[in-house]
């Protein structure tokens, strides 16, 4: 049975630039002005891209690219961390990637925005006056590096990753990748920005939109967790991410590494030169909200990130000794369950009413303590019957954990479906960190 995803279609919103066409009839000469942003024949590893231009004059239009945050899934604003997950960006931890061709030299003294989902200071991607990259989250939470050797008109690889809880080489919370070498800064988390903004791509509107990226910006992809470089980051099975993006200097579509999964926003354009359009077919992100297993901001369900797990809808399977929130140095995103057991397949169950023959994808992450030996089960509860399943390993790990992804069909009797998550051994902790449920368009 093979898995089919599917993707959310993201609507921008394109503010663009006037430009000027100027014909001679007769000794007259008349003006004629023109909207349109262009996508241009990418030089990396994308067919087109949009190119992002403007002045410093406070008073013109530049081109502006935005799209919507989308529904809020998750806010806990209670301490440094903050937690804030809605449907096109995450705050907690995530990466950006993107491959850039700018107009400038890298000691042009101009700041440019690259990408923002909340002001030209929180989390903010730019070029500054300094000539850095700056990874900025706000409240003194940023690093940088330096890019004054960049040449106009060099294509560069980008990868911007970022970790609010724990740290992602030991001691830092951020890291920047260009051309798959990577530096770490920030060893110290503040309070950042309470607020999640709609995104922009390549300038910010305030107050004049006068710091445009003047840049090719290619194959924008965005994720709710840190990549994997070999070394650092979480390692979900697909060897070393950033080297493989990267791809000795070739480049390929980032989501030919990592599939669609913790995917929050991809821009790869429809891939033909010519105008960027709005509306929809330019952009995408892997649809989260539609996860089967989540209600609200409060019962989050597979997303475990309520911190009581009965109030996200899970259930006790069998008699587990404990079933406790993850601690902070356990998690891989915002939330998640562990589960400790004193017999065997104990574990936590969440129930999804169905209609006989629905087909489903399931996607969960979990690791063991060294003893627990996990287990996801999608089963038939009225049929008291599995219909499928996977067991991980002992010897996963926060940093390497087991993916479980399958698909499963209910039977023609079933009402009701069970996702378990148990330790088919008789002691041990397991470590669950979410699981998507996600409706299955291959019928099987």
């Amino acid at each position: 049975m093979r898995r089919v995803d599917k993707f959310s279609k993201i609507i921008l919103c394109v503010a663009l630039i006037s430009s000027l066409f100027i014909s001679q009839t007769a000794s007259v000469y008349a003006a004629t002005f023109t909207a349109g942003m262009s996508k241009r024949s990418a030089p990396g590893p994308f067919t087109a891209a949009p190119i992002v231009q403007g002045d410093w004059a406070s008073t013109t239009p530049e081109d502006i690219i935005s799209f919507s945050k989308g529904n809020l899934i998750f806010a806990d604003l209670s301490d440094n961390i903050k937690r804030v997950f809605y449907e096109t960006f995450e705050q907690t931890q995530g990466s950006i990637v993107f491959w850039i061709t700018p107009e400038w030299d890298g000691n042009d003294g101009k700041e440019h925005i690259i990408f923002t989902a909340g002001t030209q200071n929180t989390n903010v991607v730019k070029k500054t006056t300094s000539n850095t990259l700056l990874f900025d989250q706000g409240w003194g939470s940023n690093m940088s590096v330096d890019i004054s050797s960049w040449v106009a008109g060099t294509t560069y690889n980008v990868v911007v990753r970022w970790d609010r809880k724990n740290t992602l080489d030991g001691t830092n919370y951020y890291s920047i990748s260009i051309n798959d070498v990577h530096s770490f800064g920030n060893s110290s988390i503040g309070s950042n920005s309470l607020n999640v903004n709609n995104p922009y791509v390549g300038n910010y509107p305030s107050p004049n939109g006068e710091n445009p990226a003047n840049a090719i910006i290619e194959g924008l992809t965005i994720y709710r967790r840190p990549l994997y470089d070999g070394t650092n980051g979480i390692d979900v099975g697909n060897g070393d991410e950033i080297a493989a993006i990267y791809n000795s200097g070739s480049g390929q579509d980032p989501t030919l590494t990592t599939g669609s999964w913790d995917v929050v926003f991809a821009l790869p354009t429809n891939s033909s030169v010519g105008a960027l359009s709005t509306g929809t077919g330019e952009a995408w992100s892997h649809p989260h909200s539609s996860n089967l297993m989540y209600d609200t901001t409060t019962d989050t369900g597979g997303f475990m990130l309520n911190g009581t797990y009965t109030t996200d809808s899970w259930a006790d399977e069998g008699t587990p000794s404990t079933v406790a929130a993850l601690a902070t140095g356990e998690k891989i995103f915002a939330g998640g369950y562990k589960t400790t057991s004193d017999a065997v397949d104990e574990g936590i169950y969440y129930s999804e009413t169905v209609t006989a023959g629905d087909d489903w994808v399931i996607r969960a992450l979990g690791h063991s303590d060294g003893t627990c030996d996990p287990k996801v089960i999608l089963y038939d509860q009225t049929g008291t019957a599995e219909i499928g399943s996977l067991t991980g390993t002992t010897t996963s790990d926060r940093d390497t954990p087991d993916v479980y992804l399958f698909t499963g069909e209910a039977p023609t009797s079933s009402t009701e479906l069970r996702v378990k998550l148990i330790n088919t051994a008789a002691s041990g902790t397991c470590f669950w960190h979410q699981v998507e449920l996600l409706a299955n368009e291959f019928t099987n």
